[in-house]
């Protein structure tokens, strides 16, 4: 799995367009502070391809991404939305900048 870096206010990892790796976003403190648990999780890609929905482990949600928009100025995020048991929703967005290998 690709860390992020907090980059401009934003969640961000370097990734090459030819990737397919495993991301995780962690949703542990929401999860605690609302005293739920998760429900469902929905991932809303932008210039990325989920290969694999996203599935919940826990407090975390892992989904399997690849390619990337190259073109000028093309935004590249997959946000994911979780559904809460209390029905709450939690969207965490992470962005892709591109790097080669």
């Amino acid at each position: 799995m690709a860390d992020p870096t907090f980059i401009n206010g934003k969640w961000t990892v370097l990734k090459d367009p030819d990737d397919k790796r495993l991301y995780k976003y962690g949703f542990a403190k929401d999860l605690t502070d609302s005293n739920t648990t998760a429900a469902t999780a929905l991932a809303i890609p932008a210039g990325v391809t989920v290969l694999e929905p996203p599935i919940i482990q826990g407090t975390d949600v892992i989904v399997k991404l690849g390619g990337l928009d190259v073109a000028p100025n093309a935004l590249n995020f997959c946000t994911i939305r979780l559904t809460c048991a209390n029905g709450e929703e939690i969207d965490r967005t992470m962005w892709f900048v591109r790097e080669d290998h």
